[in-house]
């Protein structure tokens, strides 16, 4: 990693450890875990990852955090350009930080995914791409902290959102939240189901 993004994401590789964590068992950041290369190993390729998908939610989307620790990480709707830059940006660090298998199945693993989810979506919601809580502190309504802000901000713009799981124990908590499946899929590169949840304007 570069210095000046090296210093750009050390603010939050107090966060990063937690969502190692929690995510460890999901088959999407398994098979990426699996296929990272690093000269300190997988898990801090990992690392690298998640401290990034924080600041490109606090450069291009939003980002709420706990200091239980936990994260959780957002998508908006962005103009072509922007996102063009964004996508370019990931593509670069993933490459540097976790080498081109890793990135190669990262690609793959969200072409696939698009597939299913992105005809079940609109272009206007907001997409919650990462949630992860340090397991000590689930089940004490410390996930929900992470989500209710963001689910009203959505409200007030007007925006539906969304999110996928592989985890189907996972989806008890999404539906209180006033999300509902609309489509299950498989996807080929993890060899799993996963579940597209869409929550309404209002919930």
């Amino acid at each position: 990693m570069d210095g000046k993004l090296a210093q750009e994401t050390a603010k939050y590789r107090v966060y990063s450890p937690a969502l190692h964590a929690a995510l460890a068992d999901d088959p999407f950041y398994a098979t990426l875990e699996a296929r990272a290369h690093h000269p300190e190993g997988k898990r801090a390729a990992m690392l690298a990852y998640y401290d990034y998908s924080m600041l490109e939610a606090d450069r291009y989307g939003l980002l709420r955090l706990s200091d239980a620790p936990g994260a959780s990480v957002w998508a908006v709707p962005l103009d072509q350009a922007t996102y063009a830059r964004k996508t370019h940006e990931k593509a670069a660090v993933l490459r540097a930080q976790m080498g081109e298998a890793a990135l190669a199945t990262y690609e793959a693993m969200n072409a696939n995914m698009a597939k299913g989810t992105l005809p079940l979506v609109d272009e206007t919601d907001w997409y919650l791409s990462i949630l992860g809580l340090d397991p000590a502190k689930q089940g004490r309504g410390r996930g929900a902290d992470l989500l209710a802000p963001i689910l009203t901000r959505a409200d007030a713009s007007g925006a539906a959102c969304y999110c996928e799981t592989f985890t189907p124990r996972n989806m008890s908590f999404y539906e209180r939240l006033g999300f509902a499946s609309v489509g299950r899929f498989f996807e080929p590169v993890t060899g799993a189901d996963y579940h597209v949840m869409r929550r309404p304007v209002g919930g």
